[in-house]
């Protein structure tokens, strides 16, 4: 379903009510060996070589998160962020640029005592791809297996939702899980 409404009399908006899929898992992206690029609109990681080509979305480098077109890490909760606002400065970060956080917590939150490295809650990125397209991403976390005392760190698990037609909304299936991602080998 489709709703318009008129903000003016030269403006129309146009608002998506329909779902997309549930969010897509996607679990232990080994960050060992440096910056991994993936694509969200093919559910893949790009091959490092890429890296100045519009062939991936997002990037994962240690606990940096990096856009290839534009990103924003929001603070709000990821089944919370079901548009793009129309307010969202899409210059926040650009073509290979770190996003930062404009609160300036980050995504993360780090234990001095443990060394231990844990997602914050309430942290979602918001990402326009080369494409121009959308998608909203929640790091979940950064040791194999979800086991921060024995699995390896650096080993990034998240979900996200694309919106493939180039509209802002967001907005997922709730209730319905998680979708996983197709293979990934690296």
């Amino acid at each position: 379903m489709l709703l318009v409404g008129c903000k003016s009399s030269q403006e129309v908006v146009e608002h998506s009510t329909s779902l997309l899929p549930a969010p897509t898992l996607v679990n232990d992206i080994n960050l060992s060996d440096g910056k991994v690029l993936y694509s969200l609109r093919t559910q893949t990681i790009i091959p490092g070589t890429a890296e100045d080509t519009d062939a991936w979305d997002i990037a994962f480098e240690r606990v940096s998160v990096y856009a290839n077109k534009h990103g924003e890490l929001l603070t709000l909760e990821f089944d919370a962020v079901n548009h793009v606002p129309d307010t969202w400065d899409n210059a926040k970060a650009v073509a290979g640029q770190e996003i930062d956080d404009p609160e300036g917590s980050g995504w993360y939150n780090y234990n001095t005592s443990t060394h231990v490295v844990s997602a914050r809650p309430g942290k979602t990125f918001l990402v326009e791809t080369p494409a121009g397209t959308f998608a909203k991403v929640q790091i979940l976390n950064y040791y194999k297996q979800n086991e921060p005392q024995k699995g390896a760190p650096r080993f990034i698990s998240f979900r996200y939702v694309h919106q493939a037609d180039g509209s802002k909304s967001l907005r997922s299936a709730a209730g319905s899980g998680l979708q996983p991602a197709s293979t990934l080998s690296q």
